[in-house]
């Protein structure tokens, strides 16, 4: 069964995920945002290894313990290509990976997902489907993730509908 572990990181406690199969020692890491040594120590208490680093976007608060993540595990990074088009002031600096989504399937640590494009927040960003379960568990953290922040944002009634309409047409196809 897949297990999601949710770590708040960085200054603005931005959420990094943390994805393995329950029978399985490898793992993914969404977005960390900093502090590469918490994720370390959590994969090592379950002594998990790391198989990749997925970014949903390039911002800085969800990169900036990818080059230490990396160094350390030799994990692959996958970014999707339009974030490179992202100004170094909203990144921290040029964009570390290894990999660029090629297609819109990934399947990493005993997992696999649907990699869905979804722009908005910015050109290049992505939602994941895990595709064995359904969604399961990274289903129900992205709808509360996406409760949270939708009301919350002060941006127009069209941006809004825009990032929403983009992923759910890409849940289903007919909508």
């Amino acid at each position: 069964m897949m297990q999601v572990t949710r770590l708040p990181l960085g200054v603005y406690q931005t959420n990094c995920y943390i994805i393995y199969e329950e029978s399985s020692k490898t793992c993914c890491v969404l977005d960390p945002g900093g502090e590469a040594k918490k994720v370390l120590e959590f994969m090592e208490i379950r002594g998990l290894t790391l198989d990749a680093v997925l970014l949903t976007h390039g911002h800085f608060d969800h990169v900036g313990a990818v080059k230490t993540l990396a160094a350390e595990t030799n994990c692959l990074v996958y970014l999707h290509r339009e974030e490179l088009a992202l100004p170094e002031m909203f990144t921290a600096g040029p964009l570390f990976y290894t990999d660029l989504y090629e297609n819109n399937t990934l399947s990493l640590a005993g997992l696999d997902f649907r990699v869905m494009h979804t722009p908005g927040h910015t050109p290049g960003s992505v939602c994941y489907y895990d595709q064995k379960n359904g969604g399961g568990k990274m289903k129900k953290e992205l709808i509360n993730e996406m409760n949270l922040r939708i009301p919350a944002l002060s941006l127009n009634e069209g941006y809004a509908r825009y990032v929403v309409s983009s992923f759910v047409a890409q849940l289903d196809p007919t909508l």
